[in-house]
Parts: structure tokens; C-alpha cells; sequence
């Protein structure tokens, strides 16, 4: 089985995009069955990196450093297509036995947020077999915390030539919150389209919150948390802008500092929903407790996008009842 290592490895960013390497490695290794491609079957036996380094950034209109698409001027109407002589050979992708990634680090410039986020991955090892579900165990940190995942999908051809929407599963944990992902996912148009249901246990979304700029002070901790997303979208802010995501909360607290107008929320959290869909007003109802007094809340607020991505004043309007 031939294989090929290539150590010192640097790709640049495309025409257009300031200088600097788009992806490098210290050493890549892969493997290919020979036999199988010669009948047009691409059967992989190992890819392996270490150390690499990716630099991906999309502009505020969605261009993407990463996208190397050739790009090939129409054929006018007239003119007659070239007659093709001799054979065609096409190739399709059968297996991938075995993917090992270790020491990668991801740096992602969002254009339309203006905002950087790190991506570290301590290693990524799995195998995606002919027919087989894929499994891959994944172990990392996001910013600065740190994440544990197993992900089991459908087989990776279905991926590559989608008919059927491309199901997967993961679960681990974030920090110290178990969580657990179920959805399913189909390309179009170059962009994202997936359908999430995400349970999380323990969790704290302050943290969150900042680093989508929508509040440097508030603290939100759940002891459940679960949201279903309709995502769509091909970078963040698209994401933002076009998706849907309803959400339930249980058992946790909420606080929200307001020093401007000397007025703190600070809640116990007993129940409450989020209805968030694109384009429309934010929905929250909330029951809980202050100062072990039982309170409803309602709150109304412009959609999320203006909420995420706009620097005006988010409207909102908030109603409560005390019993």
C-alpha cells in the first residue's frame, strides 16, 4: 500500500486575502490503495497530520478564505460544447479506515462580527469504513475551555453525495457540562442547513454571551438547558441573521446588572422558554422565584440578529406578575 509523508507543509492565502499561510503543517501522511482507485474507487487507508495550524477568516459578505473553487467563464448559448473524445474516468470515494489529527489549532477571523475566535484540537481519531457508520473520538478546548466528544454519523459517502439528510450524534462534555447533540445535516448552495437538538446539563452561558457581544454582564446558569435549531447560514453572520432555535431552561439562575439605570435582575429560575425565529421578535417566558416570592416574566425584544449584530439600542418590552 503506497504511502506518501511530507513534512514542513504551508499553503497561502488566495489572491485578494492578506499575506500570510492559509493552513501548515509540521508533518502530513497518507495512504491510498491503488488497486481500487484504478476501477474509480478511492479507498483510503490513513490520513495523519501533527502540528497544524489553520487560519480561516470570511469577510462581512461571506467570501471565505478557504473556498479554492476554480472559477470558469460561462459558455455563451451559441457556441457549440467541445465533442469529447476518448474515455471518461470518474472516481468515488469509498472509505477512510483510519484519520488521526493531533496538535491542530484553529484561529477563525467572522468579517460580519468582527470578532476572532481558537479553536484548539488535542486530536481527532476515528475511521470512516466502507458502509460503516463513522466514529470518531475528538478531544480539545474552545477559547479556553475544554471538550470531550465521541461522534457517530452516517457513513461518510452519504456525507460527500447527500440525498438523504446526513444524521449524526454526539456527546461528551463542555467544561464540566455533559452534553449530548442529535441532528442531521445536508449541503446546499454552499451553505449550512441542519436540523439540532442540543441537551446540555450544568451549564453557564455568561461566557457565551460575551463572546457573541450581546452582554459582557450577564450571568445565566441552568442546571438543564436544551435548544432545537433550524441552522442556516454559510458563516456566523449569516448564521445569526437566517436561522431559527427555540430553547427550554430548568432550574438555574439568572442575572442581569443594569448600573445605568441603578436596576439589577437577579432570579431564581424555575422553568422558561426562548423563541427566537429569524427575522422576528425574540420571545421569552420565565417562571421562578425572588427572594422566594413566585414571579411570571415575559420579556419581547427585536430579533436576535439586532440583538447579536447591531450596536443600536435593543428594544425590548418586559412584563412581570408577582403572586
Amino acid at each position: 500500500q503506497p504511502g506518501l509523508e511530507i513534512q514542513g507543509v504551508q499553503i497561502g492565502n488566495p489572491t485578494g486575502w492578506p499575506q500570510g499561510n492559509l493552513a501548515r503543517a509540521e508533518r502530513v501522511r497518507g495512504e491510498i490503495d491503488i488497486i481500487p482507485l484504478l476501477r474509480g474507487k478511492i479507498q483510503i487507508g490513513e490520513v495523519s497530520a501533527e502540528g497544524v495550524l489553520l487560519s480561516l477568516e470570511t469577510t462581512d459578505t461571506g467570501a471565505k478564505n478557504w473556498a479554492l473553487d476554480l472559477i470558469t467563464k460561462p459558455q455563451p448559448a451559441e457556441t457549440e460544447a467541445p465533442v469529447t473524445r476518448g474515455t471518461q474516468f470518474s472516481v468515488e470515494f469509498v472509505e477512510l479506515r483510519e484519520l488521526a489529527l493531533y496538535d491542530v489549532a484553529v484561529t477563525y477571523r467572522d468579517g460580519g462580527l468582527k470578532k476572532n475566535y481558537k479553536f484548539r484540537l488535542d486530536g481527532l481519531d476515528g475511521t470512516a469504513a466502507s458502509g460503516e457508520p463513522m466514529l470518531f473520538s475528538i478531544w480539545g478546548s474552545f477559547q479556553v475551555t475544554p471538550f470531550n466528544f465521541t461522534l457517530k454519523g452516517d457513513p461518510f459517502a452519504e456525507l460527500l453525495n447527500p440525498v438523504n439528510p446526513w444524521k449524526l450524534m454526539l456527546s461528551g462534555k463542555i467544561g464540566e457540562s455533559p452534553i449530548e447533540v442529535n441532528g442531521s445535516f445536508q449541503p446546499k448552495d454552499q451553505a449550512a442547513e441542519a436540523s439540532l437538538q442540543i441537551d446540555a446539563e450544568k451549564v453557564s452561558l455568561g461566557g457565551l454571551l460575551k463572546d457573541f457581544g450581546i452582554s459582557d454582564s450577564m450571568e445565566v446558569d441552568l442546571n438543564r438547558f436544551s435548544v432545537e435549531i433550524d441552522l442556516r447560514g454559510g458563516n456566523l453572520k449569516e448564521i445569526i441573521e437566517q436561522s431559527n432555535f427555540s430553547s427550554t431552561l430548568e432550574n438555574g439562575r439568572w442575572f442581569w446588572p443594569d448600573p445605568e439605570n441603578q436596576f439589577n435582575m437577579n432570579f431564581k429560575i424555575i422553568k422558561g422558554t426562548i423563541r427566537s425565529p429569524a427575522g422576528k421578535a425574540i420571545e421569552l417566558d420565565l417562571a421562578g422565584q425572588i427572594q422566594e416570592s413566585p414571579f411570571k416574566l415575559a420579556l419581547k425584544g427585536d430579533p436576535f440578529a439586532e440583538l447579536a449584530l447591531s450596536e443600536n439600542p435593543w428594544a425590548m418590552q418586559l412584563s412581570a406578575s408577582f403572586t
